[in-house]
């Protein structure tokens, strides 16, 4: 990812090419916010592909305004408080550690 901005996600040019050269040849134009490498917590839209079964959907990850970030994602819900949603439906995920957890759905 060639770094030709003076401000990229936050970090000044320095930082981000540090960063970049760090995490070695990783594509992130195909791959999540350079932040989620890093652990940090991000926050994502998704769009539910199957129903919540035990705790887990697989869901379309999508960035905040919609474009898609990642097709195909297993999503948690980890107090099963979203067990009723189905496929089609919408919410907001947080992403740590390579685990995508459920937050917000639509009431």
């Amino acid at each position: 990812m060639p770094i030709e901005d003076e401000v990229v996600y936050g970090f000044n040019r320095q930082q981000a090419q540090e960063i970049v050269s760090g995490l070695g040849q990783r594509d992130f134009e195909s791959q999540l916010h350079p932040r989620e490498a890093l652990h940090e917590v991000v926050m994502y839209r998704f769009t539910l592909t199957a129903a919540f079964s035990s705790g887990l959907a697989d869901a379309t990850l999508k960035y905040m305004d919609g474009r898609t970030a990642v097709d195909s994602i297993e999503l948690e819900d980890v107090l099963g408080a979203f067990e009723g949603m189905v496929s089609g439906d919408n919410g907001l995920c947080l992403a740590q550690g390579g685990k995508f957890y459920v937050i917000q759905a639509a009431c």
